[in-house]
Formats: C-alpha cells, structure tokens, sequence
C-alpha cells in the first residue's frame, strides 16, 4: 500500500467462485470517523466501467488528499470496486453480453428463504 497512513485493504470475503473480495478504506482518522460513506461498483457483470471510475476514486482522494480534505475530514470512505467479481470475469473471458453474476442457479427467489 502506497499510502498506509491513508487505506486499509479489508477482505469483505470471497465470491461464489473463490475470488477475493477487497474493499479499500480511505481515511484519515483511521477509521474511527462518526460517519461514513459507502461506494459499491462493479454490481453488473458487464458495466465495466464501473469498477475503474470506484479506483480513479481512490487514486484522486488518495493522491490529492491536502485538497480533499473536506471529503476525508471526519468521514471515512468505504470504496468496493468489485463487488461481482465472477460476473465480471465472465464477461470478459466468455459473454461480453454476461449482466449477472455467477452463482448457484436457483428455481424460484423462494429458495431463499
């Protein structure tokens, strides 16, 4: 990590398929801020764009810190560029048309319950 005094990589878990699932927290309390802000990406399979603009967001309030201070002053970010990681590498290696993830298919949405 680049800037230690800054991020803190967290595992969120792992995906149907076995990938690792990484959110980055940008902060400058440490994460002990009273509030916070969430930002999820990379949802759809093939809105590829999505998980890029979630790491140009980090790469600008990480970077250019001094002036963002009023986004990082009393608030910790919470940034998942990839939360369908499976869908997402779907996509890219089999079905650029792919828009769901990967998981066990179910019958009905009652098999949930």
């Amino acid at each position: 990590v680049k800037y230690p005094s800054l991020v803190t990589l967290q595992s969120v878990g792992k995906s149907y398929e076995g990938r690792e699932m990484t959110a980055i927290r940008v902060s400058l309390s440490g994460g002990s801020s009273p509030r916070a802000v969430l930002v999820d990406a990379g949802i759809h399979a093939r809105e590829w764009i999505a998980p890029a603009t979630a790491l140009y967001l980090i790469n600008r309030l990480v970077e250019n810190h001094e002036q963002h201070a009023d986004l990082l002053d009393g608030l910790d970010w919470y940034i998942l560029p990839l939360l369908n990681p499976d869908g997402y590498e779907y996509s890219h290696t089999n079905d650029r048309f792919w828009r769901k993830n990967r998981g066990a298919e179910r019958d009905t949405w009652l098999a949930w319950l």
